[in-house]
This record gives structure tokens, C-alpha cells and sequence, in this order.
């Protein structure tokens, strides 16, 4: 509930929950990156989570734990990235893959829940990190095989599900949960990284120069 946060716990949320409109547009910014840049992003991320593993930051329902997986997943999705499209690119996709998967790998149990109880307003903000998937649509195209690859994460994932429910019921969800986590980001990244591009000019220009002569 809003009225249960602390102003800085709101603005926070609020910055993560719009923060995919920065990265959009940051993608679209026409103004390339050197790809030293790089070493900047990974120190900066690694400064980050020493802090937050040094005073034990928690915001809201963001946990340290919650906090340092999602600056591996985006430091390891960058990484992904960046072995075919520049830097700037790289960390743009990233961000916006790691904040579509938030809504991936719970969508079971976003399904079952709109099965169970229907739709409210309340899950709008659970939907609202579907957003990321409009600009992965429009800029490339995915195969019969990218598709089934997501399928194969939503079967992974059902997997990892029933097994938390079942076998490791009574016991700490949280590496159950870390693994499958990152399985399913691996899994978007993956498929974006495999799908062709899309037949915008400005895209594929931009894409195919980035990935034909890197910056180093």
C-alpha cells in the first residue's frame, strides 16, 4: 500500500518502475558510447553492491539479496550483450531484459492468479513491467525457434516452481528462487541476442555497425 512507504521507499519504486523509458530512450539517443565505457558500468556495479552487502541496504520490499541479483543479472546480461552490439546498447537492453523478467519469472504465478482471483487494479504494476516487450517487438523479430525457447523457460521455470512447493517445502526459497532467476534472464537475453533484426533502417544500421566495428 502507498500509504505503508516511507517517501523514500515511494520514489524509489516510483524510479524503478519508469526507469524502461530512460533506457528506451538512451538506446535511441543518437550518440554512441566508447566501449571503455565499459569498465565504468562494471565499477560502478561492483561499488554499488559492496555497499549495499556492507550496510545491509533494504528499500520497501527490495532486500540486499533482491538488490545484489539484480545488479549480477544486469551485469551479466550487459556482458551477454556486448559479444554482438556496443556497449551503450549492451547495458540498455540489459536493464530493459532484467526489468521484463521480473514480470518472466513469476508469470505461473501471475497466470494463476489472474485464473484464480481475475484481474484488479492492483496487478497493473505487475503488468506494467510487460513494457519492455512493445520495444523488444518492435525492433526484432523472433523466429518460431526464439519463440519456443521462451517456452522452454516457462517450462524451466514451472519445474523450478513445483519443486520449490514440493520438495523444498518449509525451507528458505531464496536459492531456489535465485536460480531460476537467472535462468529465465539468461533465457530472454538468449533469445534477443539470436532474433534477427528488425527491418527498421535507423535499428539495423545501428546494430550492424555496432556489432561489425566495436569500439575499443
Amino acid at each position: 500500500m502507498i500509504a505503508d512507504k516511507t517517501p523514500f521507499e515511494f520514489l524509489f519504486q516510483f524510479l524503478v518502475l519508469v526507469q524502461p523509458v530512460f533506457w528506451m530512450y538512451l538506446y535511441d539517443w543518437d550518440h554512441g558510447f566508447k566501449e571503455w565505457y565499459k569498465w565504468i558500468f562494471y565499477f560502478t556495479a561492483w561499488v554499488c553492491m559492496c555497499g549495499i552487502i556492507i550496510t545491509r541496504f533494504t528499500v520497501g520490499f527490495y532486500t540486499s539479496v533482491i538488490l545484489i541479483e539484480n545488479i549480477l543479472m544486469v551485469c551479466l546480461s550487459t556482458y551477454l550483450y556486448n559479444q554482438r552490439w556496443s556497449i551503450k546498447e549492451s547495458v540498455c537492453l540489459a536493464f530493459l531484459t532484467v526489468f521484463l523478467n521480473s514480470f518472466y519469472w513469476e508469470s505461473i504465478l501471475h497466470g494463476a492468479e489472474l485464473l484464480q482471483y481475475g484481474f484488479n487494479l492492483g496487478q497493473l504494476v505487475q503488468y506494467w513491467r510487460l513494457v519492455p516487450l512493445v520495444f523488444f517487438l518492435r525492433r526484432f523479430k523472433f523466429s518460431k525457434d526464439n519463440q519456443d525457447q521462451i517456452v522452454y523457460g516457462l517450462m524451466l521455470i514451472s519445474f523450478f516452481m513445483f519443486i520449490r512447493w514440493t520438495l523444498f517445502k518449509g525451507l528458505s526459497s531464496v536459492p531456489i528462487y535465485t536460480l531460476t532467476r537467472f535462468c529465465a534472464m539468461i533465457t530472454l537475453t538468449k533469445t534477443v541476442i539470436e532474433a534477427t533484426l528488425s527491418h527498421n533502417p535507423v535499428d539495423s544500421e545501428r546494430l550492424h555497425g555496432a556489432a561489425a566495428t566495436p569500439q575499443r
